[in-house]
């Protein structure tokens, strides 16, 4: 026995085997060469050694609690438990017995029911590191991430250098946001035992704080230990990912998939993948297979929604939809929110949604900067989309205009260099341009930060590619919320967000974690450079009717719902000769859309697909078309804009939330509020009057065409005047010491 605790196996074993052939019927010999045995890995030969002591000697617990052990090796979970019921019925006070039937309980799914047996160790034995350590484990699964942390700092205060506990650790505190705390505590472990799973979930870490060279070098040792470790592969694949290696990124989650084909992430994560690579159908399947194995899985739900309805396929939408709805009212689980501004969800569940995103993001908030009353405003615009997108289309001739005697103006840009006209524009309209997509959240926190951004304006919000993570670590004095996503962060790290009186009317400020400023007309800007071509294709050309009447709508396939899909297809019912004009996004919702108005009666060839074209080309084909018709909860956003520019006219339903208020903001501030309406009866009437009243559509397109350089929409120079005075007003606030309080300004 001196020999076996020195570590000493084979002497040990020499010894035992030696008593055994003086006396065979030395059950503590037989125990003991199956512990070693256990130890050894050789598991089968454990259970036949501790076996045979159980037959000479079967009332003492741990020959019981061992022989568990080597079942428990071998997945035998359930023969496990009865072996360690067994040793704790013959002496209930045994707490590793009780610590070791807890890790079976774990492994077989009921987490519960482990934290009481961990917890019925530490009653017999108050000191037990390895029980606090287990319990750590189970609260962790348990989601009781404040009390695991407490339990591991049990653990560690009993065994301070504790590899396994120092992990443990690391992942509960990863999964509370406190990014560098678990990377510190990943560290530690790897100092005292190099393993592949803390390897990986350092990896994992590094993924979070963008730090994304690291994660790949960490994941990487990690499979130079272990080149089948699943954290490792998908990690790797990840972070593959988020470097843009989309081609990369998809081979290495098939690598995963080939070790761990059930799990669920890296399903995930390969949907994403394929998402962005155009390829929605095989998308659809790796969406759907990820929930097939992990059904409560939100993120993975509300990206399969967000596909099925990018391709127009609508079976079972609805209860998908309700499914969805469901998780957010728990409040558990991180989803992709943007797929819930795009169908019948209510504001109050944007917020819900929204504040259990921004709990998932918490990191170390940097010093705060005393504020400056003298000198200009520090203004810094952080975004993934400067470069060929609506955001930028939007916003250059904003940052163009504003008034440099008070503002300093700073881009920060996360996103690619696509080399575009637009990202060369918005490159020279900035004071500075600083490009921080290689670097970590925090370095680039740090960078805004020593840069003294007074206002820093985020244009993402929960949309791809955003660096959330930078904001929450309070890199400016004060954040906004603008354009980019139109919705609430639902965080405690965005304190205004930009709005107007009808896309958050009076009563609703409630639904937002932000402080709501209200521009006097529409909060979205516009650009007065957009060019328009001067030469239009023929309607011939575009295969449309030289004369029938042309309904038109170029929003994104994901923002047309089945309901409003029947709507249109009852208006060219009625109609007669008439054609509905989409714009063309994947062959996917054009075949679906097609059968879809087959199916209502409809000839699939008076639905007429516009390719993808560059914007001057694409803003004068809206001149071969009668009616926009606008989508419904999700309006046209920058597509509105697009349209009025060229002089196309904007039926719109106002919409219950932000996203369903847009065009309706736009049409008051283009002197048109008589094509908002309120109800889907009160649409589609009106839709149907207008194309059988050509005169009083001649009315409003001559209407447009004056209203395009008087009315507030397009005035760019007093849309920027407006801007500016909310950055004023927030930052006065702010230098009296004030909290961020809602702005209507007249």
């Amino acid at each position: 026995m001196q020999l076996h605790r020195a570590g000493q196996l084979a002497d040990a074993t020499r010894l035992y085997r030696q008593i055994l052939a003086q006396d065979s019927r030395q059950a503590d010999a037989w125990h003991l060469l199956g512990v070693i045995a256990h130890q050894l890995g050789r598991h089968d030969d454990c259970e036949q050694l501790i076996g045979q002591a159980i037959g000479l000697d079967a009332g003492v617990a741990s020959y019981h609690s061992n022989l568990g052990l080597a079942l428990s090796a071998q997945g035998r979970s359930r023969e496990a438990l009865a072996a360690y019921d067994t040793a704790l019925r013959l002496d209930p006070a045994y707490a590793e017995a009780h610590s070791n039937r807890g890790a079976v309980l774990r492994a077989l799914g009921d987490p519960a029911a482990a934290l009481a047996a961990f917890d019925a160790a530490l009653r017999t034995s108050p000191d037990y590191a390895d029980a606090f350590g287990n319990r750590a484990i189970a609260l962790n699964d348990l989601g009781r991430l404040d009390e695991a942390l407490a339990a591991n700092e049990a653990a560690l205060g009993i065994r301070p250098n504790h590899a396994p506990t120092l992990s443990s650790r690391g992942t509960t505190l990863y999964r509370l946001g406190r990014l560098d705390e678990a990377l510190d505590a990943y560290d530690a472990a790897l100092r005292l035992k190099l393993e592949a799973p803390t390897l990986a979930n350092r990896g994992a870490v590094l993924l979070s704080l963008g730090r994304l060279d690291e994660a790949m070098a960490s994941c990487q040792a990690a499979l130079c230990l272990a080149p089948d470790d699943t954290g490792a592969l998908y990690n790797r694949a990840a972070a593959l990912h988020e470097l843009g290696r989309l081609d990369a990124a998809l081979a290495a989650y098939d690598t995963a998939l080939r070790v761990s084909p059930d799990h669920a992430e890296t399903h995930s994560n390969r949907g994403a993948a394929l998402y962005e690579l155009d390829r929605l159908d095989e998308a659809l399947l790796a969406y759907g297979e990820a929930v097939r194995i992990k059904p409560d899985y939100a993120e993975a739900g509300s990206l399969l929604i967000h596909c099925l309805q990018s391709v127009c396929w609508w079976e079972g939408l609805a209860g998908r939809h309700q499914a969805l709805l469901r998780q957010v009212s728990t409040g558990n689980g991180k989803l992709a929110l943007f797929p819930l501004l795009s169908f019948d969800s209510t504001s109050e569940q944007q917020l819900a949604g929204a504040r259990s995103q921004a709990k998932c993001l918490a990191g170390p908030v940097l010093a705060k900067q005393p504020p400056h009353r003298d000198g200009k405003i520090r203004l810094g615009y952080l975004s993934t989309d400067f470069r060929q997108h609506p955001t930028a289309h939007l916003i250059s001739e904003l940052i163009e205009r504003h008034d440099r005697r008070r503002f300093d103006v700073i881009g920060y840009s996360s996103g690619v260099d696509d080399g575009s006209p637009e990202r060369r524009r918005l490159m020279n309209g900035f004071d500075r341009f600083v490009d921080i997509r290689t670097a970590s959240h925090a370095d680039a926190a740090t960078l805004i930060h020593r840069d003294g951004i007074d206002i820093l304006v985020d244009l993402n919000g929960y949309t791809r590619g955003a660096r959330t993570r930078i904001l929450a670590r309070r890199p400016a004095a004060l954040q906004v919320n603008f354009l980019g996503y139109p919705g609430t962060m639902g965080a405690d790290f965005i304190d205004y967000i930009i709005a107007d009186p009808i896309v958050v009317p009076p009563g609703d400020e409630r639904f937002f974690s932000e402080a709501v400023i209200r521009l006097p007309n529409s909060y979205q800007p516009n650009d007065q450079k957009r060019p328009i071509a001067e030469d239009t294709q023929s309607r011939d050309a575009c295969g449309l009717p030289a004369h029938a009447f042309v309904f038109c709508c170029f929003n994104n396939g994901f923002k047309i719902t089945p309901i409003l899909f029947a709507l249109w297809m009852r208006l060219l019912a009625q109609i007669p000769g008439s054609v509905l004009w989409l714009l063309e996004t994947n062959q996917a919702a054009k075949a679906n859309l097609r059968r879809e108005a087959a199916t209502a009666g409809i000839a699939p060839d008076r639905l007429v697909f516009a390719p993808r074209q560059a914007l001057p080309e694409h803003l004068a084909r809206h001149r071969l078309a009668d009616l926009f018709l606008d989508t419904l909860p999700y309006n046209a956003h920058t597509t509105a804009s697009d349209a009025l520019w060229a002089g196309l006219p904007i039926l719109t339903c106002r919409g219950g939330t932000f996203a369903g208020r847009v065009a309706a903001s736009l049409l008051t501030a283009v002197g048109l509020p008589d094509l908002i309406t309120s109800s889907p009866d009160e649409y589609e009437a009106l839709a149907l009057a207008l194309a059988r009243a050509p005169e009083r559509l001649s009315g409003l397109k001559r209407r447009l065409a004056a209203n395009r350089d008087t009315a507030p929409l397009f005035d760019s120079r007093r849309y920027t005047s407006s801007l500016e005075a909310a950055y004023e007003r927030m930052w006065e606030r702010h230098c009296v010491g004030e909290a961020p309080d809602a702005i209507t300004l007249g």
